[in-house]
């Protein structure tokens, strides 16, 4: 029944006309989310609370140490010395940390959380929206009704070319997105001097960013690709039940792979809210097809936003400091 054309035709529909849309979004997110974390990282400013541990900790055990007979300005020399060596080692360390934080911090952002909600959200009005209309149109319309007279299932007609499509679509949609998201990310870190080799922000230190060894892709790369820690890959049968478990949430909170599930399982509930919004009514009249549309973006929105909670209990389940 001309299945290839029809799948053709939704991948183009899903994936290079919803692509504009999933970069604009991504793009406003990206610089957003980037500039208030970077914005915030640069105001960080912890002197203060090293000075409080050193007069609260520091400072009775120097006193304890010199005597109570050693003259105050000895003491008040020492606590120089100390405070001096402190804001040292705060000075060296704090940049590293500031990159570490600002690139792992987006990088779990956008892979783990915020890439495949807002692509789920933007695509439950893109193609939720459209699916139910064309579904809701061809039962107003008899459509359905005639290809059963021909002996032509309605859902193979029109679901399971656009749920192939949609499978396809949605992760990599996802990932454009985010692939954006973050090289936005990059530049505003840069601009706004976390660049822990730069004196000072620059342009060229955002030109820098180009090269794949820079200091934002080698974090990003650390936090997207952490080591998988299998306990059963080399005798799976012999494993006992909870480490199976351990190894399967391992499996599906690894960020490529929780990704790219996590943007399947939700435009699956989206095409699923569609289908039922649509289709339910075989003798649909032509009035309701708004209604229709309407219910699936509604109902598909409230359904991601569910799953993500479901994925974010999953998440919160992996052994280790990694989503912290």
């Amino acid at each position: 029944h001309r299945f290839a054309p029809r799948l053709r035709a939704r991948m183009l529909d899903y994936c290079a006309l919803s692509l504009p849309l999933i970069l604009l979004a991504f793009g406003a997110a990206g610089l957003a989310v980037s500039a208030l974390l970077a914005d915030l990282l640069a105001r960080v400013d912890v002197h203060r609370a090293v000075e409080g541990v050193l007069d609260e900790q520091v400072a009775p055990l120097v006193r304890m140490l010199l005597g109570a007979d050693a003259p105050p300005m000895q003491q008040a020399m020492t606590m120089m010395a100390v405070r001096a060596k402190a804001r040292g080692m705060v000075d060296g360390l704090m940049p590293g940390a500031r990159a570490a934080l600002y690139a792992g911090g987006v990088t779990k952002l956008f892979v783990l959380e915020l890439g495949p909600l807002l692509t789920a959200l933007l695509l439950a009005g893109r193609i939720g929206g459209s699916y139910a209309g064309d579904v809701a149109s061809m039962a107003a319309s008899h459509q359905n009704k005639l290809l059963r007279t021909l002996g032509v299932s309605p859902l193979r007609w029109s679901l399971v070319p656009a749920a192939l499509a949609a499978l396809v679509a949605a992760p990599l949609l996802s990932a454009a997105g985010t692939a954006l998201a973050l090289f936005l990310a990059a530049a505003v870190g840069a601009w706004y001097g976390l660049d822990p080799s730069a004196a000072a922000p620059s342009a060229g230190a955002v030109g820098a960013l180009l090269h794949a060894d820079s200091w934002f892709w080698t974090r990003v790369r650390d936090a997207l690709i952490p080591r998988l820690r299998l306990r059963c890959a080399a005798a799976p049968l012999a494993c006992a039940l909870p480490v199976l478990r351990a190894d399967a949430i391992e499996l599906a909170t690894w960020p490529p792979l929780h990704h790219a599930l996590k943007s399947a399982s939700f435009i699956a509930l989206v095409l699923a809210a569609a289908e039922l919004s649509a289709r339910r009514d075989a003798d649909l009249p032509m009035r309701a097809v708004p209604r229709a549309i309407t219910t699936a973006v509604v109902s598909a929105g409230v359904s991601v936003i569910v799953a993500d909670w479901a994925w974010s209990r999953v998440l919160l389940q992996r052994e280790g400091d990694y989503v912290l």
